[in-house]
């Protein structure tokens, strides 16, 4: 009754592993975040998402880095202020993700992060495209004590994997998830836990029972079938959402959307650099970020590419409509998505912290510009963060939002409050973790001298007699889909 949102599993295993400090701050959490507390005094995050540097060499269409949206500035995580945070935080944290917005393998101090934060005893996952990895790069990766490794690979054939990895190439990352299962194998290792992310959608959809074979013939751990976030609009829609229900985000549209907005849906998966698909970013700034040169002439540039040049104007006079708004306070009364009754909680705000490169700190992993961040980790206190007047207003409102006394102001400043998705993104342990659901899972021993220490998809194990359609399982996180 006192913290309905915990996990029992979690706190069996902290308990039975005598990991008293994080147990406490665990539980503690929990009850704030019960209690809707504003104010977190003595509590911690336990939940971090860290990304060691927000740049690729993909140019995936509906990732903001991938399709160079500009909405942060490019940069790189150094070392000694990755220890710096992690030895502040460590003793508090369960579980670290290790990338957001880039392919954290660029950073090649990647494995001594990963082997610090190991040194608290923290659960490490890490998402990578795995293009372009060294075998020495791996086995640093496998004697760093990674926990997860997710392999993003959206298809069982060159073809489909480019559609959207653009600028991937399918034989090379095999290649190299065959490298990493053999040194595993020869450096003795069981960890880490291997995963293939496959994100579903309509041109790849057919090719699910291949990629479980082939999953299974190069010895990955498990096959992760991924619902993929996708602009809501009829024509990516048509285009891109897979036909499968357990599949969709989004409702499909009623009536297929005309050719000229159906071909430009298809020509986005080919352009390395984009526009915002819709002015989400446009919403509540003055004109000078709003009517930028740079952000016209972007959008100027896909009218071209799709010969249509009323689509330039209308997106234009949609910018000019939300600065307008947000001007003079039209369209800012709140609305409730549903009248009355409980909603689910978002723990991000009591629970997770979203670190950036340069160390500023967002509201969640799904917060793409960096004007919507609360602060500066490396620049500031971390009381004085985690406490400061944006992480206030963001528990304020969720907790107003899960009673139904407030509901979503699409022109806010503040990112909480225009949020549509409150507690559909939340973390959680995965079965396979030593946190998760799963009793057959050990516990890793901690790093000697340190505390006791030792993917949130629709998934499936793979083994000898698995099958070549896994059975599909619930999504528990919607947030980082489309990556």
């Amino acid at each position: 009754m006192a913290c309905p949102y915990a996990e029992p599993r979690v706190v069996e295993r902290l308990w039975e592993a005598r990991r008293y400090r994080k147990l406490i701050n665990y539980l503690w959490v929990e009850f704030l975040m019960a209690r809707g507390a504003v104010r977190l005094w003595g509590g911690r995050p336990y939940w971090l998402t860290i990304d060691p540097n927000n740049f690729c060499q993909l140019h995936c269409p509906f990732c903001p880095t991938g399709a160079d949206r500009g909405v942060r500035g490019k940069s790189m995580m150094d070392l000694e202020h990755f220890k710096g945070l992690i030895d502040r935080l460590g003793p508090y944290v369960i579980h670290v993700d290790m990338m957001n917005w880039g392919e954290s393998l660029l950073n090649k101090s990647l494995p001594e992060m990963i082997a610090a934060a190991k040194r608290h005893g923290i659960e490490v996952r890490l998402d990578a495209n795995f293009n372009d990895v060294s075998e020495e790069m791996i086995d640093r990766l496998i004697q760093s004590g990674l926990d997860v490794l997710s392999l993003s690979i959206d298809g069982a054939s060159a073809e489909t994997y480019g559609r959207y990895r653009a600028g991937g190439d399918f034989e090379r990352v095999l290649a190299n998830v065959r490298t990493l299962i053999r040194r595993r194998r020869t450096l003795g290792r069981t960890s880490p836990w291997i995963v293939w992310q496959f994100l579903v959608f309509r041109h790849n959809e057919h090719e699910r029972s291949r990629a479980a074979r082939v999953a299974r013939e190069l010895g990955v751990d498990q096959i992760s079938y991924v619902a993929p976030s996708i602009p809501n609009e009829p024509g990516y829609l048509w285009e891109w959402m897979a036909l499968n229900p357990g599949y969709q985000l989004y409702p499909l549209p009623p009536a297929m959307p005309g050719e000229d907005e159906r071909r430009r849906a298809r020509l986005i998966s080919h352009a390395k650099k984009t526009a915002s698909l819709r002015p989400f970013y446009a919403r509540r700034f003055g004109a000078a970020s709003l009517l930028s040169w740079t952000y016209v002439r972007r959008l100027a540039a896909m009218s071209v590419r799709a010969r249509d040049a009323g689509w330039f104007f209308a997106r234009l006079g949609e910018i000019l409509s939300f600065w307008w708004r947000s001007r003079s306070g039209v369209g800012t009364v709140p609305y409730r998505s549903t009248e009355g009754g409980r909603r689910s909680i978002c723990k991000w705000p009591w629970a997770g912290m979203a670190v950036n490169p340069n160390g500023s700190v967002s509201p969640c992993c799904s917060v793409e510009e960096e004007r919507d961040d609360f602060g500066n980790v490396f620049k500031q206190g971390f009381s004085s963060l985690w406490n400061g007047r944006l992480y206030r207003a963001s528990r304020r409102h969720v907790r107003q939002f899960v009673t139904g006394r407030v509901g979503v102001i699409p022109e806010a400043e503040h990112a909480c409050r225009r949020c549509a998705a409150i507690g559909a993104a939340n973390f959680r342990f995965p079965n396979h973790s030593p946190y998760g659901s799963d009793p057959g899972v050990v516990l890793a021993r901690p790093a000697p001298g340190m505390e006791d220490e030792g993917r949130t998809d629709q998934e499936e194990a793979i083994s000898p007699a698995a099958s070549p359609t896994p059975d599909l399982k619930p999504p528990t996180s919607i947030g980082k889909a489309a990556r």
